[in-house]
């Protein structure tokens, strides 16, 4: 697109090339390797993969230059990081994104805590009023959890209605304070178009003192964020021994409650209820 061939020639360093050691890279590197350069072309920065391949043509020594615009390429890497570890509906981080981060913080031994935030009744929003105004709905719950978190938290949507933040060099009560924060941040509504949309949150907390795995926090926080649920949402839990004690006790009744299916374990009685006359009014059936 440059015109005739010949206008190339003798002019890679100065009018294609940004870098001014250009030339000498080109030279020092291994016959047909593969450099990435800048050139500039009808007044814009190109992106190029450049290759040098040495021939002798009647005695004498020449190099083949190859030059390849790969601006599309790197855009379409540029784009596969993103979708990697970023949500492409609030643009905020991922749960990938927030799960390696955490594991690089723990690695560390740094003090953090992790907030699991889950939006009480968002089904019945999406469903009264469609899926589009739900989505959109989330990008404004995404924004006003950008505003009202502290600046050096991460921010993350990591499924659905739920987002996580995680703050470094930060204990349960630092957490707890946000938490609160959060709570209230959200109780004017968010308006999108005609609709007035009241969201709330239940907010789970878990804390680290920098030892643990990210697994063993994120098993604790999601068990926090149940019990918000359970208390009635709109509220915050903190993650504690007892919570994962019910949930293994949970666990174990669940296992036995199958295995007495399984194993036809179960004995069905019916038992008459009687009034003070010791008459038979209702019958209940006993399993």
């Amino acid at each position: 697109s440059d015109g005739a061939p010949d206008r190339l020639v003798g002019n890679v360093r100065a009018d294609r090339l940004l870098e001014p050691n250009a030339t000498e890279r080109l030279q020092r590197a291994p016959a047909n390797s593969v450099l990435q350069l800048t050139g500039h072309r009808h007044g814009q920065q190109v992106p190029l993969e450049i290759t040098c391949t040495p021939f002798l043509r009647n005695g004498e020594t020449h190099a083949l230059v190859l030059l390849r615009d790969i601006g599309d390429r790197l855009r379409a890497e540029q784009r596969l990081r993103f979708l990697a570890h970023f949500d492409p509906l609030t643009q905020l981080a991922n749960r990938n994104f927030l799960v390696q981060r955490l594991e690089q913080l723990l690695s560390e031994r740094v003090a953090l805590s992790l907030l699991y935030l889950d939006l009480d009744h968002f089904k019945r929003i999406n469903d009264a009023l469609s899926h589009e105004i739900g989505d959109r709905l989330l990008v404004q719950v995404g924004e006003r959890l950008r505003q009202l978190a502290p600046e050096p938290a991460l921010l993350a949507r990591t499924g659905g209605d739920e987002f996580m933040l995680l703050l470094e060099h930060s204990d349960a009560q630092q957490a707890g304070q946000l938490a609160e924060h959060l709570i209230e941040g959200f109780q004017p509504p968010i308006r999108i178009n005609q609709y007035e949309c009241f969201v709330s949150p239940s907010i789970g907390i878990a804390s680290s003192d920098g030892r643990g795995s990210a697994s063993e926090l994120l098993k604790q926080v999601d068990l926090a964020l149940y019990a918000a649920k359970d208390a009635g949402r709109n509220c915050t839990r903190f993650f504690s021994q007892e919570l994962s004690a019910a949930a293994e006790r949970r666990r174990q009744l669940e296992q036995a409650l199958r295995r007495a299916l399984d194993e036809e374990q179960f004995v069905l009685h019916y038992q008459a209820q009687v009034n003070a006359a010791g008459e038979p009014e209702v019958m209940e059936a006993l399993l």
